[in-house]
């Protein structure tokens, strides 16, 4: 036996607004994520930037002391001097190209765990909103049927049949 067509619209409804909220908290819950991403993106670019400015740092005083120590021993343009001061300035290029693919990759990653949670999100909301539509077909399915009546012959003693 079904239920009455008032019910049915009450769960319907309940069912359609329960989905349409979670939908909504699902989409402000990608909102938050892009912004977290957004966020951790410029922690990390403000982390590399202090780093590059530390390492240009150390190489300018190290500079300076091969310098300074060159000057003291009469060997300012030597090879020996060259070569170090040239060999500070390899050194820090690596280093600045190193941080600059960490930080690619992070932003990569950050990316690509965006775009998961975003798909996972949307794969959610389907599935919702399919189990929704599922329960509502079954309930108005439910309401269609008409109760069967079961009866006896015409003189109440024959073979009872379902009508």
């Amino acid at each position: 036996m079904g239920l009455d067509p008032v019910t049915l619209t009450i769960i319907a409804t309940t069912m359609v607004a329960s989905t349409a909220y979670s939908i909504k908290q699902q989409q402000e819950s990608r909102s938050e994520q892009k912004k977290a991403a957004k966020e951790q993106g410029a922690a990390n670019a403000e982390r590399a930037a202090a780093e590059r400015r530390q390492q240009i740092r150390e190489e300018r005083i190290r500079r300076a002391q091969i310098e300074q120590a060159s000057a003291n021993t009469g060997t300012i343009a030597s090879s020996g001097s060259m070569g170090a001061t040239g060999g500070l300035s390899t050194t820090l290029a690596g280093n600045l190209g190193f941080n600059l693919s960490q930080i690619t990759h992070a932003s990569n990653i950050s990316a690509f765990n965006q775009r998961s949670a975003s798909a996972l999100g949307k794969a959610q909301t389907v599935e919702q909103l399919g189990s929704l539509a599922s329960s509502i077909f079954s309930m108005t399915a439910g309401a269609k049927q008409t109760p069967k009546t079961l009866t006896y012959g015409g003189d109440g003693m024959g073979p009872p049949q379902v009508r």
